[in-house]
């Protein structure tokens, strides 16, 4: 999530009544999520707020079903793309 969008969106939930725990911020990078993954799970989480583009929110869908977490994840335009919707499919 960039760094104005992550601060409008802290604030947005704050003023909801809500908090950010983890504050876990990711690079794009095709690498992998299983360190991010640990943290929110340990959190116990109750969602994740996904902002990377398609290549990298399929990767980390895909780690987090395969390391069991269990939480909702909520995303913007990138998450709605026919490439991260297919794959999704092929996983499910």
């Amino acid at each position: 999530m960039s760094i104005g969008l992550h601060d409008n969106f802290a604030e947005a939930l704050a003023e909801r009544g809500g908090k950010i725990v983890p504050d876990v911020k990711v690079q794009a990078s095709g690498k992998g999520f299983r360190t991010e993954i640990s943290q929110i799970r340990a959190a116990k989480s109750e969602a994740v707020a996904l902002h990377l583009p398609p290549p990298d929110v399929i990767l980390f869908l895909e780690q987090a079903r395969a390391r069991g977490l269990d939480t909702k994840c909520v995303g913007d335009v990138n998450t709605v793309d026919t490439s991260v919707q297919e794959a999704l499919e092929e996983v499910s």
